[in-house]
């Protein structure tokens, strides 16, 4: 199988999947956390979905910028596909702990 040439980040799409995991990405899923915590205890909403798939949508992104895009760390330097296996992991247990707080935070209410 041809290894692919990974494209320069420098194009519009290469540029939006490295803005959307590093920025839009996170500020809506803090969006989603805030109106969670001042949502009904533990009920489910369509807020946790949205949630939930953005962090699937984050873990994605990470993945196709890495692949396709010549993907870097948030420092600058060359991302490996060990980098978005521990991004991978973390993300979703991180997100997990941050989400249960918020509801907790909302039954207090």
């Amino acid at each position: 199988m041809e290894s692919k040439e990974p494209l320069p980040v420098t194009t519009s799409g290469g540029c939006l999947v490295r803005f959307y995991w590093l920025v839009i990405g996170n500020l809506l899923m803090l969006a989603c956390l805030v109106l969670v915590a001042q949502g009904r205890g533990w009920t489910f909403s369509p807020v946790d979905l949205v949630f939930w798939a953005n962090v699937a949508l984050l873990v994605a992104m990470r993945y196709w910028d890495i692949r396709s895009w010549d993907g870097r760390t948030g420092k600058g330097e060359p991302a490996s596909m060990a980098d978005w296996k521990k991004y991978a992991f973390l993300l979703p247990v991180v997100a997990g702990v941050l989400w249960v707080g918020a509801h907790f935070i909302a039954s207090l209410r």
